[in-house]
């Protein structure tokens, strides 16, 4: 199972009411669960990790760096 569909299974929350808390779309969010592509930027990451309560590099993947600005 992905990190980042752990953390929001814990946290209970549907991908629609995390992505509304984040400030991401709902896309966003299933493409990092379905096919772990985390958003490109950094920023996104950090609202999504901060609904979750998790440290950001939490969520992504060594193997799965993304390329954006930190």
């Amino acid at each position: 199972m992905n990190k980042l569909r752990e953390y929001r299974r814990r946290a209970g929350l549907p991908q629609d009411v995390l992505a509304r808390k984040a400030r991401v779309s709902l896309r966003t969010i299933w493409l990092w669960e379905a096919y772990n592509l985390p958003p490109k930027r950094w920023e996104s990451i950090q609202r999504v990790a901060a609904v979750l309560g998790v440290q950001p590099e939490e969520l992504v993947d060594d193997e799965n760096e993304h390329g954006g600005e930190r």
